[in-house]
């Protein structure tokens, strides 16, 4: 079981990476030759570090200071919306890149996964099976781009690669709610720092992973 799960997290790690660099490679070309420093201007841009590390200090806590009420809120709604399995799916990405991820509901883990907390946690961790499922459900369900319900036109269908490059077609209604692959919204727009998180009636999945998932018929 080890080896699965190590398997499972080398395909998401190998998808970030590949994305990473193509991102890196276009921010070099845009930004061109550096020139180096020269002494003079790296003797003017000295600063003690103690004196830094205040300075940072101070901009941290005025830059909370001055967050909208809703922006601060996010973090807290976000919890209440995602429960267990949408929390850990959530940390398996990497928090310094952004993504838009489309988080199934806690009941809809428990419908179309048959995932419940009392069975496929030990503790509050996942275990191997769990973990393996949540893994490809991150798969179809992140991409590595921000994009708010505001940024989705009412009468367009939009289409992007989620980081295991499985297709995302994406729309909305006219009440707001995003539908996509057929699945509908419940939250949207919750924020989790750079990224923007959905919250889905529903899981997104490629066919093949929803056979493997589906009951076994009694004869």
């Amino acid at each position: 079981m080890q080896c699965k799960k190590l398997f499972y997290v080398s395909q998401i790690i190998g998808s970030l990476a590949g994305w990473v660099l193509e991102h890196a490679s276009v921010k070099l070309l845009e930004l061109g030759p550096q020139q180096p420093k020269s002494k003079a201007c790296r003797r003017a841009t000295w600063e003690d570090p103690e004196r830094r590390k205040a300075r940072l200090r101070l901009r941290i806590v005025k830059d909370d200071e001055q967050k909208p009420d809703s922006e601060k809120s996010d973090c807290v709604r976000l919890v209440g919306c995602v429960g267990k399995f949408g929390k850990m799916m959530l940390e398996m990405l990497p928090e310094d890149l952004a993504f838009t991820v489309f988080v199934p509901s806690e009941e809809a883990f428990e419908r179309d996964l048959r995932l419940s907390s009392n069975e496929s946690l030990v503790g509050e961790k996942m275990n191997d099976d769990t973990y393996a499922i949540m893994s490809r459900v991150l798969g179809f369900s992140a991409m590595p781009r921000r994009l708010a319900s505001v940024n989705v036109p009412i009468d367009k269908e939009l289409s992007y690669d989620s980081i295991s490059g499985f297709v995302l077609y994406i729309s909305k209604e006219e009440d707001g709610a995003l539908t996509v692959n057929r699945v509908r919204s419940k939250r949207v727009d919750l924020r989790k720092k750079g990224s923007v998180v959905h919250i889905m009636d529903g899981v997104i999945m490629d066919a093949e992973f929803q056979q493997s998932v589906q009951p076994e018929e009694q004869d």
